[in-house]
Formats: C-alpha cells, structure tokens, sequence
C-alpha cells in the first residue's frame, strides 16, 4: 500500500513518529510530504500573541509548495493528515477528491477540547467557535478520523455529531528504542526512600495539584516525590509549593526527552494524570504507556480511558480522579507493603505490545479497510490509473505540463536573483568586515595523537552547547585513523560536561562565537595552530553529517597525494565542480601552497549560508584549482550518477524525475540525490543531516535509510536516528515556509 503522509505535523511529538514507523515496519510505502511549522515549540500554550499569528503566518504559507508537490506525485492508495491536522485535512480536501484519494486523519484530540475546555487559554467567543467550527468540518471532510481512545472516538461522535463508524481508535504506542525496562537493578540515588515520579508539560488534566496535595499528606512516610515538567501551570505549581511546602517534593523544570527513562528505571512508582476534567476522563497519556514500557508500575485516575486496555497484573494502580486522600492512601500502602515487593510492569514485558509494530498494524488494518482494494493495486500498480477518467489524465497531463512551464521560466529569475544577493552580501562583507577575534576560550583535552603530523580541525555546534553521541563517534574515529583533533566549538555556551566528554579525544576545545558558519570557525582554529608546515595532511570536517558507519583508515589511504592534493568524500557540479566541504582532506602540498594560505587570510566572516557557500565552499575549489592543485573525490560525481542511472526503476517517481533532470543535463547534489548509491553500492560512510531532518530535495525514498546504512556497513544507526528524532536539528536553518518554500520548490526540483 502506498501511503502519503501530508501536511505540517510536528514530529517532535511520539505519536507522529510511531505511526510512521509502524507503517514502515509493516512493509508500507510511506512517502512524506512535511513542511515543519509546530517542531520547534515543546509547549504551544507558552507562546506569545506575537509568536502564535507568525506560526498562523507560517502555517498558511506553507501550503501553496505543500498542494504543488501533492499535485505532482502519484497517485497514492490513502493520504494521511498528522497530528495537529486540523487546518491541514481542510486545505487538503478539495485536492484529494480532485484526484480521488481517500484521506484519513490522525486527529489524536480535539482542540477545542484542549484550549477551550481543559486549558482554557481561549475564552468562549468568537475564536472558540471557529476552532469548533474548524473541528466540525474536518471530521466531515476527512473519509476516516483517528483518536487514541474508544472514549475519545463517542466523545467525537457525540460533540461533532459525526457518525460513529467513521471514527476509529488507533492506540498509542511507545518508541522502545527509548523506553525500555532495565537490564539490571537499578542503583538508586535517593537511597532507601521510596521514589514516585510525575513528569509532563504541567497542563490542567495533570492533575499536579492532587499530587502536590498528596505529597503533604505523605510527609511522615519515608518517600520522595520527583516533578519534572513545566508548562501552563508551572506558575500555579509554584504557588502551591509555596503555600504547602512540603519536604519531600523536588522539582526538576525540565529533562532532555531520551534521559527521561533512566529517571524511570530509579522511580519505584510512576505516577499518570489526576484531573478531574473531560479530557482526563478520555485519554490515557504517554507517560502511563511509556512507564510501563520501561519497566515501572503506575498510579492514575480510574477513567473509562485506561479501563480500555487490559494491563499486566499490578502494573497499573487506579485512584479516583482528583483526590488527594485516596493517591495519599495508595502511596502509604504501596511503602508499607514495599518489603514484599511491589509487582513491577518488567515483569510482563511481552504482555503490553506497546511499540511500534502493534500501532503499525492497527493503522494498517484501518486503511487496508478504507482503501478497500489495496491488494489488488499491490498486483496492478497500473489500475489506479487505469480507472481514473480519461478527462482526469488530461487535466493531469496539462497541469503537469504547466507546471514545467513555470518552473522553466522562473528558475533563471530566481537563479538570477539569488547571484545578486549573494554577490551583494559577500561584497558588504568585505567592505565593512566583522571585527574579531571571536574565540573565547580554550580547553585542553587528553591529546592522545601529540606526536602525529596529521591534523584535523572538527567544527560543533550545538544551540544547548551540548555534544551528542554522534559527535563522539566522529572524534573515536578520527583518534583511530591517527588524527590529531581540535574541536572548534560555536556553540558559546559549550557545558562543562560537554567538554569533559571530547577531552580525552582531542588535542584541545575552542569555543568561539558562532559567526561564520564552518568556514568562519575553521579559519580562526587555522589561525590559532599557526604554522603547518609539519603537518603531512590537514583534515576540516564538520557535524553536517552523521557517521562515519566504518573506520576512516582505508579511506585515508586511498586519498594519495601522488593523485591529488585535495580530497574531499563527494563533489558538486552545480554552480560549478567544488568538492563538498563536510570533509575536506589537504595533503602537505596544498596546505604549503601560498594559495591555501591566502584563501583563508581573504575569507569573509559571513551570517548567510548562501553566502558562505558562495565564498567558502566553491570560491575555495575554484581557488586552488587555479592556483594549479588537483583536487579529487573519494565518490566521484559521475561514478554516482552512472551508478544511479543503471539502477534507478522508472516506475518510481521520485527515480523518474531524476533521470528526466539528468536527460536534461541538469547538476544535481550527489550527497542527496544519489545519497543511497553513494551508500549502498558506493561505500560512503556519511549521510547529511540535512537530507534526512529537511530534505529539501523533497525525495520520497529516505523511509528506509537505516536499513540501507545497516545492510552496507553491518551496523544500525541507532546513535544517528536517536539525534534525529530528538535535536533541535542544531546547526540547521529553519524549514522555509510560504512563497519562499514555493519557490525554492520550483528551482530546486528535478
């Protein structure tokens, strides 16, 4: 079943993720369409009267690129609208009934539920009324509404009045790469006292003043009660604390997402929501499930939510909702009873069937029911097609040929006007140059490789200062390949914490300010080593990319300096040949020549990406190759693309439309467009972030990239995809919206 997920839902939430990745464990074809609106906002409710009409803004523009590129693909057996579709599933309707697409959609819950009725952060008025309104027609224009719960889905039925069958429950699951029962005893911090964790957003269903209430009745007991969270209620929270204070709560504001179950594995009891409202009564929260996925048994409200599912014996623990004495009374009996051993949700793992696989195939079983003629479109690709009505596939064929006819007229103008601004920003840049320096301090590390003449200089950024497990494997394996490494840091508020992780893989730390991007931070940590002219090979990397999947040795070997001064993993064609400078290897020859030396001393410290690249990247390749130097890459452009040709299935349409941009003589970006004969059939142990957190090149097959990575290289890109689903996307810029994102569509698209 060809499946196309659709709109501007937010993918730092798990139920976005889990229902993707249950439909690709499930052997779909999942083909994503996303324009990120709502990622970067952990709690919407935060946001200013400002910040809301600039996501309204964006939100709005991201559709007319979203509705091109949807008009341009094939046609899918079933479009799915993401969490938070509600604006999505409106603008999409006219368009799917158009090509004749059933499209269902993740609703998960109301929103007028949870802002007007459970947060309150809308009063009843105006707004309210359209946001019900809104609510109203998606349910009626979407051919099948999902939610998380039975409860949920009369709730739906009842307040929308809606028919029931067109609702469906699709459960919520659990990422079990993240939640996980422990795999020996924990050791726990706080000692023999009996720990209960909360952690959430603090919103009203929480219920935390139950908790809080509860913790005070508790005082006597020997128990600790940890809150970690923050939210719309935080002010609230604080003031109860105030008022009761109690001395056996802690509150932590916040703990990064992946951290969250080692907090877990060291509660003796988790604890769920207490609210007392109707939200509370229909939903059962992702703590609850994660909780128990990671081996810890639960305490919350008695609804007819988690009565839905049956739990394991003595994993789930149900007070009644909003009542202080009667969670104060479990408590007591849980720590009184704690030496025969609380009965733990370890004890059951097999019984839950949380993860993915299981959401994957309750949501396939629904669309395999909506579609209702999916197998037989698995036998005949072509019957979609066929059926369609021959006035369809004429106005498809004219729109397809108009809409190449656009591009074809404004790809020059925009190309055009792009050189103008990259020009003008690079010559303001040197008219009116940044004044410096921007290094702010330097830390020493273990220098395990002091006597080696091979240098590398690795560019990190991260908007926390943090330095993530894929760093790391970046510095093992250029320690293993016999690099001395500098870290050049711009993230300025680089944690002490961080730093002591790279130390014992470095020469040293230098923490700059971030102004320049990669080739600002590379000049100033050239500047500060000072003469090289003992080195044999200097190497500039950066944290663009994940990897490497194999050890750097043979690749090392291979770049010769009896065949090329420069070498770099993957070249470019457009704009001109350039090597790409997320690894950039310079023998002794070039880093002597007056030429590598006068690159450096004349670059700009530049603010614009475009510009950097203009005046970094390819003014660096066109610079040395004047001067006289060979520069070479490890996976030549055209063994890429020869490669991609002999293997590409034009039945495939992101595939065909590649080989018609080739037929066409157009340059395309290897590291993107052939990312996966590059790593498959090729051996490049990278792959750029930006591809697999943007993918600006709008490619539908990166579904399936760790499987490609592990059936090359025999390992599981576990530390790359735990980065990728939980960053901030560091060191990234923001997925453009609007007319911006249109017309970047246009040019960009083969």
């Amino acid at each position: 079943m060809r499946i196309l997920f659709w709109g501007t839902y937010d993918l730092s939430k798990p139920r976005n993720r889990l229902l993707i990745q249950g439909l690709n464990h499930y052997g779909a074809e999942v083909i994503e369409q996303r324009v990120p609106v709502w990622d970067d906002v952990p709690d919407k409710s935060a946001l200013s009267r400002a910040q809301r009409l600039l996501r309204w803004f964006r939100l709005v523009a991201a559709y007319p690129a979203l509705l091109l590129r949807f008009l341009r693909t094939p046609r899918p057996d079933v479009v799915c609208v993401g969490y938070m579709g509600q604006v999505d599933v409106l603008v999409l309707w006219p368009f799917a009934r158009l090509r004749r697409v059933p499209v269902a959609w993740d609703a998960y819950l109301s929103l007028y539920n949870t802002v007007v009725e459970d947060r309150r952060l809308c009063s009843p008025g105006a707004r309210a009324r359209l946001l019900y309104l809104m609510e109203w027609l998606g349910v009626r224009a979407a051919d099948r509404v999902f939610l998380d719960t039975d409860a949920h889905c009369d709730d739906f039925a009842q307040r929308f009045g809606v028919d029931r069958a067109r609702l469906r429950t699709v459960r919520l699951g659990v990422e079990e790469d993240v939640f996980f029962p422990p795999e020996q005893p924990t050791v726990r911090r706080n000692g023999p006292r009996f720990r209960l964790l909360f952690y959430g957003q603090l919103a009203p269903l929480h219920g935390v003043d139950v908790i809080l209430k509860a913790a005070k009745r508790c005082e006597g007991l020997d128990t600790e009660w940890l809150l970690v969270g923050r939210g719309q209620s935080s002010d609230d929270v604080r003031r109860l604390l105030d008022d009761l204070k109690p001395t056996n709560v802690r509150w932590i504001p916040w703990v990064p997402y992946r951290e969250l179950v080692d907090l877990v594995h060291e509660a003796d009891v988790c604890l769920g929501i207490f609210g007392n409202g109707r939200k509370a009564r229909m939903v059962i929260p992702n703590k609850v499930l994660q909780s128990l996925a990671a081996g810890c048994p639960v305490i919350t409200a008695d609804t007819a939510a988690i009565r839905e599912r049956t739990w394991p014996p003595g994993a789930v623990m149900l007070v009644p909702p909003g009542n202080p004495d009667a969670l104060a009374r479990k408590v007591r009996t849980l720590v009184e009873d704690r030496g025969d051993g609380a009965s733990r949700a370890a004890d059951h793992p097999g019984r839950l069937e949380l993860g993915p696989a299981a959401v994957g195939a309750e949501l396939w079983g629904h669309l395999s029911v909506l579609t209702g003629h999916a197998e037989a479109r698995a036998r005949d690709p072509g019957a979609a097609e066929r059926d369609a009505p021959s006035v369809m596939r004429r106005i498809g064929a004219i729109t397809q040929r108009g809409l190449h006819g656009i591009r074809g007229l404004a790809r020059p103008t925009i190309r055009a006007a792009r050189h103008v601004y990259v020009k003008g920003m690079i010559g303001g840049a040197r008219l009116f140059p940044r004044s410096g320096p921007f290094l702010i301090r330097r830390i020493t590390g273990d220098d395990p490789w002091a006597s080696s003449n091979r240098i590398a200089l690795y560019v990190h950024y991260d908007p926390l200062g943090r330095v993530h497990d894929y760093h790391l494997d970046m510095l093992r394996a250029l320690a293993a390949a016999g690099f001395r490494t500098t870290l050049v840091s711009n993230a300025v508020g680089l944690t002490v914490e961080a730093s002591a992780r790279v130390a014992p893989m470095v020469r040293e730390t230098l923490v700059r300010r971030n102004v320049g991007y990669d080739f600002g931070a590379w000049r100033d940590g050239l500047e500060h080593l000072g003469d090289l002219g003992c080195a044999e090979q200097v190497l500039l990397c950066n944290d663009s990319v994940y990897g490497p999947f194999s050890p750097l040795q043979r690749l090392v070997a291979e770049a010769r300096p009896d065949q090329a001064d420069v070498w770099a993993m993957t070249e470019g064609r457009n704009h001109g040949p350039h090597l790409q400078s997320y690894w950039m290897l310079f023998h002794r020859t070039a880093v002597v020549h007056p030429a590598f030396a006068a690159f450096w001393r004349t670059l700009p410290y530049l603010d614009d990406k475009l510009a950097v690249i203009e005046a970094g990247e390819l003014r660096l390749s066109r610079q040395l190759t004047a001067a006289g130097l060979r520069l070479q890459a490890l996976f030549p452009y055209d063994e890429a693309e020869a490669r991609f040709r002999a293997t590409a299935d034009p039945a495939r349409a992101g595939d065909r439309m590649l080989l018609r941009a080739i037929a066409r003589g157009r340059a395309l970006n290897p590291s993107h467009h052939f990312w996966r004969v590059l790593i498959a059939d090729l051996g490049l142990p990278f792959i750029k972030r930006e591809l697999l957190a943007l993918n600006p090149a709008h490619l539908d097959d990166l579904g399936d990239w760790q499987q490609v990575v592990e059936a090359r290289f025999g390992v599981l890109p576990r530390v790359a995809a735990e980065h990728l689903a939980t960053a901030a996307r560091p060191g990234q810029p923001n997925q453009p919206g609007g007319l911006t994102r249109l017309l970047r569509t246009i040019v960009s698209a083969p």
